[in-house]
């Protein structure tokens, strides 16, 4: 079993929810969707493969609904984006030359919590970092964060 801190495998992958905001008209994450807001260090996630008893990614993406709406308010329009950890480390390093970090960091009541940061910490500047994420995740990688309205 991982412990805190550790790395999520590069064939794993991890959900970063969206609010209305952060989407843009094409359905898909706006520029700023993976900037990080003031005076957070990284971004918010949930890893799938935490949930590995669940058959498919549906099961396991609900698995993360079920966890997200115990902390926060999930609004209808909201979304939650899916990326492959080796896929978003390979976008951030051919962007930027940047070491993208995945790391598992369970907290209570949501044990697959994860973060993704930087080696040193994002900056006001990785808006570049930001699109290379963006640049990787397409309509399929994209889900209803809330099934309900």
């Amino acid at each position: 079993m991982m412990a805190p801190g550790d790395p999520i495998p590069d064939d794993h992958h991890v959900a970063h929810y969206l609010n209305f905001g952060r989407i843009g008209e094409d359905g898909l994450p706006a520029s700023h969707a993976f900037v990080p807001r003031p005076r957070e260090h990284y971004l918010s996630a949930n890893w799938l493969e935490y949930f590995r008893e669940e058959p498919d990614t549906a099961s396991r993406v609900q698995r993360v609904r079920c966890a997200l709406s115990a902390k926060i308010t999930i609004k209808p329009s909201g979304r939650l984006a899916v990326l492959n950890v080796g896929e978003a480390k390979q976008a951030v390093l051919d962007s930027e030359s940047k070491i993208l970090r995945v790391e598992y960091r369970p907290e209570p009541g949501d044990p697959s919590y994860t973060s993704i940061g930087l080696d040193g910490g994002f900056t006001e500047s990785d808006e570049r970092l930001a699109m290379a994420l963006r640049s990787i995740v397409q309509q399929r990688h994209m889900h209803e964060a809330c099934t309900q309205g």
